[in-house]
């Protein structure tokens, strides 16, 4: 919360990276700090893990306090 406070106190832009899900949990914390912003998501997959099938997606989201090219 002190990050937001800070953030969103300044006149600078920022971006912020976070993780919005994967399929075995949300991140509540994403919608509820940082709702009014603009947040992109992308599905990516982490290449770490002892297993290949522990090698799962994972939705990254980048938290923006500026509008930015369209997505696509």
């Amino acid at each position: 919360m002190a990050l937001r406070a800070a953030l969103m106190a300044t006149e600078a832009r920022f971006m912020l990276s976070s993780w919005q899900g994967n399929r075995h949990r949300v991140n509540e914390a994403l919608a509820a700090l940082w709702g009014d912003c603009r947040v992109v998501a992308r599905e990516h997959y982490y290449h770490v893990g002892a297993r290949e099938a522990n090698r799962n997606a994972m939705r990254e989201a980048l938290v923006m306090n500026y509008a930015g090219r369209e997505d696509g």
